[in-house]
């Protein structure tokens, strides 16, 4: 299923699988991935290898959206010497936005990359397949999160297609603090169990 999701192609979009498949052949071995709540950090735990104890942190099933990004600044702050990597939804992104303020001025050296499907997605498919395909609150109208960083004085790059992804991890291997705009569809499916995961607030 891993190697199916990789073929996905989008006119308007990144397929996140072969996103962070890349990704993960350029990372160093150290690497400390943070993962906040929602859909999109299970394309993390599909491609993304963890070769340390303490490689991979993430707040899954808590129910913490904005966790990844204030995380991502403490993981640097005590492992100075590893690359961190933050992977943040978009609408986790906005409830904790202004870190991206203590990350310029510690002058910490964060890779952020932004899952911008424009929704909730955890629950915009939920509202699709549960609810008829009746979707509310859920679609989200976005600010240009590339400004949004450069406003802050940290470089910032969008990613609209897959032709682009090398240009993204060529930016990934500098030693500077980035922010990565990555479109995609709200519509893609990560490989999961996706019964199961529908099935988790039914209980």
């Amino acid at each position: 299923m891993l190697n199916e999701t990789l073929k996905r192609k989008y006119e308007n979009g990144v397929n996140p699988a072969k996103f962070f498949n890349e990704l993960d052949k350029v990372l160093p071995r150290n690497r400390i991935i943070i993962g906040g709540q929602g859909t999109h950090v299970l394309y993390a735990y599909d491609y993304l290898k963890v070769y340390e104890f303490g490689g991979f942190i993430a707040a899954t099933n808590l129910g913490s959206m904005g966790f990844a990004l204030p995380a991502s600044i403490g993981a640097k702050l005590a492992n100075p010497d590893k690359e961190v990597i933050a992977i943040v939804g978009d609408g986790e992104a906005l409830m904790s936005i202004q870190a991206l303020q203590t990350i310029k001025d510690e002058n910490l050296n964060v890779k952020i990359i932004v899952i911008n499907d424009g929704s909730y997605r955890v629950l915009y498919l939920k509202q699709m397949i549960n609810k008829s395909n009746r979707i509310y609150g859920t679609v989200l109208n976005n600010p240009d999160f590339v400004k949004l960083a450069e406003s802050f004085g940290i470089d910032a790059i969008r990613i609209n297609n897959d032709d682009e992804i090398l240009k993204a991890l060529d930016e990934i291997k500098k030693n500077k603090a980035l922010l990565i705009d990555l479109i995609v569809s709200k519509d893609d499916l990560p490989p999961t169990n996706t019964d199961m995961v529908l099935k988790m607030d039914q209980v």
